[in-house]
């Protein structure tokens, strides 16, 4: 299953607090093995990946690919200095 749920195009205040993340969770239903959510918060991708341990015995192999492949798009589109500024 993949989600993607569209950013705000403005910056999200609670309170006064800037929102400075997304944690998005969703589930693994029956005959669905892998749930892969991308959220959008302003100018950030927020990423959360959930799967059944005996259909994705190694999800964390996914989420060191989807890293991996992360910074070479960051690279080839000449943006990989962005990311690591704001951290």
């Amino acid at each position: 299953m993949q989600l993607n749920i569209p950013d705000p195009r403005e910056q999200l205040y609670r309170n006064g607090a800037k929102l400075q993340a997304l944690y998005p969770v969703s589930m693994v239903v029956d005959g669905i093995g892998l749930n892969f959510t991308v959220a959008g918060n302003h100018n950030n991708l927020d990423f959360g990946i959930l799967s059944c341990p005996d259909l994705v015995p190694r999800v964390q192999c996914l989420v060191d690919y989807a890293e991996e492949s992360l910074s070479e798009l960051e690279e080839a589109a000449g943006i990989s200095h962005m990311r690591h500024q704001k951290r």
